[in-house]
């Protein structure tokens, strides 16, 4: 929304072999553009996790839907809001912590490998005990 591509200050050995693209970009600091149509980026962690995005101006993306699409994914929108200022609320007011984090995984060590290795594994959320299970 701002223009603003952010660079990354560690590409400094950017392989030659890249440079045959005409639309990639490696900036090493943040440059300003007047709009960001859309663009991908990667984001590479520790012991090998990667991940990818696809990032698309809003002009751009709800240009795309049709009327019906564009009011539902707005009714969703204010929906979503809603609940979000309700949380917050109730997170200054006390009633419970902004942050909640968890303390071990939500798999035991005998279901680690099935996870691990099930792509489609996901934890899910049992309100009334407050606890993740698969």
């Amino acid at each position: 929304m701002t223009g603003l591509i952010p660079g990354n200050r560690n590409a400094d050995n950017i392989d030659k072999d890249f440079e045959q693209f005409e639309y990639l970009v490696y900036p090493s600091k943040t440059i300003h553009v007047p709009t960001v149509k859309a663009a991908l980026f990667t984001s590479f962690g520790f012991s090998q996790s990667n991940g990818a995005g696809l990032i698309v101006h809003p002009d751009y993306l709800f240009a795309a839907l049709s009327k019906d699409e564009l009011d539902e994914y707005r009714a969703k929108v204010d929906e979503r809001m809603k609940r979000s200022t309700r949380y917050w609320q109730g997170a200054l007011l006390g009633n419970h912590p902004y942050l909640q984090t968890k303390d071990a995984a939500p798999f035991t060590p005998d279901q680690e490998t099935a996870v691990f290795l099930d792509s489609s594994a996901r934890a899910i959320f049992d309100s009334k005990t407050k606890t993740y299970h698969f």
